[in-house]
């Protein structure tokens, strides 16, 4: 649907409850408006303004996602440093042992590095933290799983830097030095970024394209 379309003009095979139903659901997320005129697929920026922030992220760029994530998760460790409960620091060593069981299984590995960041999040007991990691978890998961597996056949040691990394991580939560906690989570973002990039490249070079000189670009190059 085109923005400003009058969907009542459309043919519409469905109950009018179940009609009346779809709508109200649409309006809720900021996908269409309704008045007496009719009812209308609002423009895109408004759609990403007003939508629920999980959607955001999923239609967000790659490279807004990382800086995105480099800025967030630096503070959630520092919080978590500051108010992290014994509980809390039990369940990190419980991912942080299941990332080094798994070293050899890039997606289970993947999975207790996103559970690991999760409770990260859960320790600063910031309600807003928490949500909004949780409404960027599948994006951030799905790209780093696509990028480690194609990361890992250039450079091996890849899942073993990450693994020393956690471990600054929650050696800082653990003796509540907050500073270490962001320096270390900030290393280990920067870290997880280049590989993510790199990732992505090695991706694109299998589709390799040529111009009308017969000359070979790949990884975005024109």
């Amino acid at each position: 649907w085109r923005a400003g379309i009058d969907r009542h003009r459309s043919n519409c095979i469905c109950g009018r409850s179940t009609l009346r139903e779809a709508y109200t659901a649409l309006a809720v997320f900021g996908f269409i408006r309704r008045s007496k005129a009719g009812t209308f697929v609002n423009e895109i920026d408004n759609i990403v303004n007003i939508a629920p922030f999980s959607i955001t992220v999923e239609n967000s760029d790659l490279n807004d996602l990382l800086e995105f994530r480099y800025m967030l998760e630096g503070e959630t460790a520092s919080y978590a440093a500051k108010r992290a409960t014994q509980e809390d620091i039990a369940q990190l060593e419980y991912y942080y042992e299941k990332m080094k069981e798994f070293r050899h299984d890039v997606n289970q590995f993947v999975d207790y590095d996103s559970m690991f960041h999760m409770q990260v999040a859960v320790a600063t007991h910031n309600k807003l933290l928490m949500s909004t990691m949780m409404a960027s978890k599948d994006s951030f998961e799905n790209g780093i799983r696509l990028a480690m597996r194609e990361s890992l056949t250039q450079n091996p040691r890849v899942i073993d830097v990450t693994i020393e990394l956690h471990g600054k991580i929650i050696e800082a939560i653990k003796s509540g030095d907050y500073q270490t906690a962001y320096t270390a989570m900030r290393e280990h973002i920067s870290y997880v970024n280049l590989t993510v990039k790199y990732g992505w490249c090695a991706v694109r070079r299998k589709l390799v394209w040529k111009d009308s000189r017969n000359r070979v670009f790949f990884c975005g190059e024109k």
